[in-house]
């Protein structure tokens, strides 16, 4: 358990020395409100759709400075990012009503002044998006105007506490895309999402003429990512058992094994694919001999053989730290529980072939450090030891592994979340 408290601290430090080190500047512009364009460096310190975490420097050696609304009007990375400040009004209020008729009353109109990101533009017209506590919304922006939002909002029917008895949708941005948008899609195809909009406004500019600008970073991914693995183990066991009545303890030879599993790992959108959780299965076995006396007043030692075979279903959480642009060579580290199921060829014998015993599966607490390059991965894995003789009277056992694992990636998955 010290060695896993250890662990926690040494994760957590790397998390956050790597995380900080990984917050790079980036070669943009700042626009003031008196419209003077300056060159400078700019940096995301937080969630990559709200712009309220940027900042900047004009020279490399400066100390960053927050990107102040009050005075800063526009700030990007040429063909890749753009925000505008713009005043703009949202609805606030609860997705949760009693009734029907309170749709017509329940709005809580906030206005203010806000960063708002673009998503595109074609001419003088732009898609932008902005994230408020938790919900994303959608607006278009026309030359110098402020931005208008693109309505959307569901409601959830609650005749009683926490139960939905239905759910309407206000889809009106439907029919403002009709009338100030129009183009050949039917907007009644149209959903509340970027990839749909996105496709809207690209065919509404296609049919108008106007040349059309899509902004997405290179260094900040758009979707998640699902990767499945072919794993390989080289395994160092350890198997202790405790006779408890006579405080007595029958260690047994360490011995390397080899194991095989499957790993799929599912890395989130945010924070460019940095976070993720992985769930495995892996076949592991152990046997070994050891000798002891069965009894106090007995000189004569008897075997005591274990043939431990067993699935475990490892699930867990995953950082990586990106050691290139690329993101094809990484730093990761995990932690999680691995329960586990003995197989019905294992066996556990004491003094004599007849007097067998029966195996629990037990789960247990690991974590691992690793590295990857594109496909290939190689992790060092401590498991913490489990208890595999719970239902034997009188006897309990400390089995241990620590992990050398190769892994190949099959697939690779990824889609669009927002």
């Amino acid at each position: 358990m010290k060695q896993l408290k250890s662990f926690l601290a040494l994760a957590l430090l790397f998390i956050a020395t790597s995380t900080i080190a990984q917050i790079k500047f980036t070669k943009g512009y700042i626009i003031d409100i008196n419209n003077n364009k300056y060159s400078c460096f700019i940096r995301n310190n937080g969630n990559q759709n709200s712009g309220a975490n940027y900042s900047y420097k004009i020279y490399e050696k400066d100390t960053p400075k927050d990107i102040d609304m009050k005075a800063v009007k526009e700030f990007g990375i040429d063909n890749q990012l753009r925000y505008v400040r713009s005043l703009i009004a949202i609805d606030i209020s609860s997705d949760n009503i009693r009734d029907e008729k309170e749709i017509q009353n329940s709005a809580e109109i906030e206005k203010g002044f806000a960063f708002l990101k673009e998503v595109m533009r074609g001419g003088t017209t732009s898609l932008l998006y902005f994230f408020f506590e938790g919900k994303g919304y959608y607006f278009y922006k026309q030359g110098e105007a402020d931005a208008e939002l693109l309505v959307f909002k569901k409601y959830n029917v609650e005749k009683e506490s926490r139960v939905v008895t239905k759910i309407i949708y206000d889809q009106l941005f439907q029919e403002q895309l009709k009338q100030k948008f129009p183009c050949s899609i039917n907007t009644k195809t149209v959903r509340y999402n970027e990839r749909s909009l996105t496709n809207y406004f690209k065919t509404y500019f296609n049919e108008t003429n106007k040349q059309f600008q899509t902004n997405r970073t290179d260094d900040e991914s758009t979707s998640g990512e699902l990767r499945a693995k072919l794993v390989l183990t080289g395994n160092k066991s350890s198997y202790t058992i405790n006779d408890e009545s006579r405080l007595l303890s029958f260690p047994f030879d360490d011995q390397n094994n080899m194991g095989f599993g499957l790993e799929v790992e599912y890395l989130f959108k945010f924070n460019r694919n940095k976070f993720g959780i992985f769930a495995e299965a892996n076949y592991m076995s152990y046997d070994g001999t050891t000798y002891a006396t069965e009894a106090l007043e007995s000189s004569q030692a008897s075997p005591i053989n274990i043939d431990y075979k067993y699935l475990e279903f490892p699930i867990g959480i995953c950082y990586y730290s990106h050691l290139n642009a690329k993101q094809d060579a990484n730093l990761f580290v995990k932690f999680g529980y691995a329960p586990n199921t003995v197989l019905s060829s294992s066996k556990l014998t004491m003094w004599n072939d007849n007097n067998e015993k029966e195996m629990s599966g037990s789960g247990n607490m690991f974590y691992g450090v690793g590295f990857n390059y594109r496909r290939f991965s190689i992790e060092f894995r401590q498991y913490t030891d489990r208890n595999i003789t719970q239902g034997v009277h009188n006897y309990g056992s400390d089995y241990g592994n620590t992990s050398l694992r190769l892994s190949f990636q099959l697939v690779k998955v990824r889609g669009n979340q927002k």
